[in-house]
């Protein structure tokens, strides 16, 4: 018995690493939507959500014809109600999170989502009996700290609306990252898509998606293809190896990157506290990649 559950620990590993290096790339792709926002020229938030939404939902459709190919709407049918519900929170993540981008800093934007592996870590618990390890729970808990550090730096510049925009977001991402580990023995992908069209018909119905420039339009798609689609499909991907809360915690690279790009191509320059913390949460991030790869996410 003791051979077995050595051997299991072993055959495992590779999909843990294959896990980190998914949600790792998925943070890397997600970082890259400040400093897209900031090239935004004369376009507002509802015709940016719209365009952005075209291109992911084209992006993550061309990757679900090529894996399903004849089933691809059965792909669709298979995630079901609670696939729904998760594209319901994907909608909401996502247009707030562009909202708070156009409203706010995009370091203050970025770092309400630090919250995430705490909520998504305690619902996990609470829902399907999820448990972290002791040790992650003290890493969530020193990058939690250089959170609060870089927002008692970055939150005084921004705005209010903003701010509260991005608390909602974190609504719907913590539902999306609850559906994908409830979801991971079924391909959820096609769940990215019906959350694209959602929040691209809203937009659609409130602003249209005309009266555009041409860079704006190109801006947004690149948005939704570079960084959002190949952002959520290698965080749904990563999302069947990886603990939830782990796997928001892995994710928060982004709010190293995200807030880095703008400071080299627009130079918004973050503080002095928002350096420090940030080097608190990166070394954070690789303590818990280790300690994902050792130790398996469950069944």
């Amino acid at each position: 018995m003791r051979d077995e559950a050595g051997l299991s620990e072993i055959t495992d590993q590779p999909n843990r690493i294959v896990g980190v290096a998914l949600v790792l790339g998925s943070a890397l792709c997600f970082s890259f939507a400040g400093v897209l926002i900031r090239e935004v020229e004369t376009a507002n938030e509802w015709q940016v959500v719209y365009w952005r939404s075209a291109g992911f939902v084209v992006a993550v459709s061309i990757v679900l014809a090529l894996r399903h190919r004849g089933r691809f709407f059965q792909a669709f049918i298979d995630v079901g109600w609670i696939g729904f519900v998760g594209s319901l929170g994907l909608a909401l993540g996502s247009v707030c999170y562009i909202w708070a981008l156009f409203n706010t800093t995009i370091a203050n934007a970025v770092f309400f989502f630090g919250a995430l592996p705490f909520i998504t870590g305690f619902f996990a618990w609470l829902l399907f009996d999820e448990r972290l390890r002791r040790e992650s729970w003290l890493i969530m808990a020193a990058a939690f700290g250089g959170i609060v550090f870089m927002v008692f730096g970055g939150l005084t510049g921004g705005r209010w609306f903003g701010n509260l925009l991005a608390a909602i977001g974190i609504v719907g991402y913590t539902t999306l990252i609850l559906v994908l580990r409830a979801g991971r023995k079924v391909d959820m992908m096609p769940l990215l898509c019906i959350g694209g069209i959602i929040g691209g018909g809203v937009a659609f119905a409130i602003e249209g998606g005309g009266a555009i420039s041409l860079h704006d339009a190109v801006v947004s798609l690149a948005l939704g293809v570079v960084s959002v689609s190949f952002g959520f499909m290698l965080f749904t991907l990563g999302a069947r190896y990886v603990r939830a809360g782990e796997l928001s915690l892995l994710s928060n690279l982004e709010l190293i990157l995200g807030p880095l790009w703008v400071w080299l191509w627009i130079t918004e320059v973050p503080s002095n506290e928002t350096l420090l913390g940030g080097a608190v949460i990166i070394g954070a991030i690789a303590l818990q990649a280790i300690i994902t790869i050792r130790h398996p996410a469950g069944a």
